[in-house]
């Protein structure tokens, strides 16, 4: 299948500072909150600027990934204050292993993902760093394993506006300016990105207390990643 545009072919500045072509596309806007993810990812290059059927064909996809996921973020979102969390510590504890469970049988043998690559995910860019990666100008798809109960990655499109070595850090660090989506599911990584950001600044303010413990196990609101604990 031909993936490349013509329409696209004058660059990506004018496909996302212009008119979106697509119906409901919206395009971020620049700058705002970005959340910062360890999870499995992989990248797919394209021979050119997407056409709009192959984007659109991402819309129904991602849009059952994000609402999932959004879902289970705000079923876990109730506050708490510190006697009613700790009392529900254990609790939250069988839930992560249950989920952990669910994820491993669903996916299979864990060497069947792609590794696991730090990432920072806004509503315009996604940045990440790893061994090798793409050339800036390249388009490409990358998909995003964003949760372990959710079978299928979320898969964002765009193209590479900088990729350079990263510096103390062993491989190379690249940006990806990320193509328009449907209103439905800007919506939903918007949402997304936020609260994955609440709890990126949760993990921060508990890890003194995490340290302590020495565990490498970082849970929030009853979700669970697994992280090494600087």
């Amino acid at each position: 299948m031909n993936l490349a545009s013509p329409k696209r072919a004058d660059g990506f500045a004018a496909a996302h500072l212009g008119t979106v072509e697509r119906p409901n596309a919206v395009v971020a806007p620049a700058g705002g909150i970005v959340c910062r993810l360890s999870v499995p990812m992989s990248w797919r290059p394209l021979n050119g600027p997407p056409t709009e059927d192959f984007l659109e064909s991402l819309e129904r996809p991602n849009q059952r990934v994000l609402a999932r996921v959004v879902d289970a973020f705000d079923l876990a979102a109730t506050e708490l204050n510190e006697e009613e969390e700790a009392a529900l510590a254990p609790l939250h504890h069988k839930l992560n292993l249950l989920i952990e469970m669910i994820g491993r049988t669903c996916y299979g043998n864990p060497a069947d993902l792609p590794p696991s690559v730090r990432t920072e995910l806004g509503l315009r860019e996604l940045r990440w760093t790893a061994a090798s990666g793409p050339a800036a100008g390249d388009w490409l798809t990358a998909s995003l394993y964003i949760h372990p109960i959710v079978l299928e990655p979320l898969v964002l499109c765009g193209q590479v506006t900088a990729s350079e070595p990263a510096g103390d850090a062993a491989g190379n660090r690249a940006v990806l300016r990320l193509c328009a989506m449907g209103s439905a599911n800007a919506e939903l990584l918007g949402r997304f990105v936020f609260l994955e950001n609440r709890r990126n600044v949760s993990v921060e303010r508990g890890s003194s207390h995490e340290l302590k413990v020495k565990s490498p196990v970082r849970r929030v609101a009853g979700l669970r990643r697994i992280e090494a604990v600087r």
